[in-house]
């Protein structure tokens, strides 16, 4: 709240009105478990939500993922040949379910792989690297990720030329 300078008699407010709200979430037994989702009904959920072509776009900091809250991302991953928005909206575009990528997400690297796209493609479901692990990410967000090269494809090279890389590495430590 101080980063966004929210003024202080606010902050106060709003702890406050928290405050009840944390202790009846924090008490045994106050409420059911919720049951697990299985991926069927996560996309279900998210073909039912509707989106409104009259509602003014969001600012980027109400997407799913907000870069402003990631870690800082080391300099050797950077692209230095960043492309326009139209370039990353057309990369999202071309994304097909079954693709995998490089995301920059949750602090690091992860590769992840498209599982589901939205009819007007406004939000994407990607599997994550551990079993169950799911990234809901809005097109917004992912957009501005691959404009800051944040979104990347996996490993260029073929297999053979990877594995031989990998070969002539270990060969070269010593031991």
């Amino acid at each position: 709240m101080a980063l966004v300078e929210l003024p202080e008699p606010q902050q106060q407010a709003f702890i406050e009105a928290l405050m009840p709200l944390h202790a009846e979430a924090l008490r045994p037994g106050s409420r059911p478990a919720e049951p697990t989702l299985t991926p069927e009904q996560i996309v279900q959920r998210l073909r039912e939500e509707v989106v409104h072509d009259d509602a003014a776009p969001r600012p980027f900091s109400d997407s799913v993922i907000d870069l402003a809250s990631m870690q800082t991302v080391p300099a050797d991953f950077l692209a230095t040949d960043i492309g326009t928005p139209q370039d990353a909206a057309q990369h999202v575009d071309a994304l097909r379910p079954g693709e995998r990528r490089r995301l920059f997400i949750g602090a690091r690297w992860s590769c992840v792989q498209l599982l589901w796209r939205s009819e007007r493609g406004l939000y994407l479901l990607f599997a994550g690297e551990q079993p169950g692990r799911t990234h809901s990410i809005t097109r917004r967000a992912l957009e501005r990720l691959d404009a800051a090269g944040l979104l990347r494809p996996l490993e260029d090279k073929a297999l053979v030329q990877r594995a031989v890389d990998t070969l002539a590495d270990e060969l070269a430590l010593p031991n």
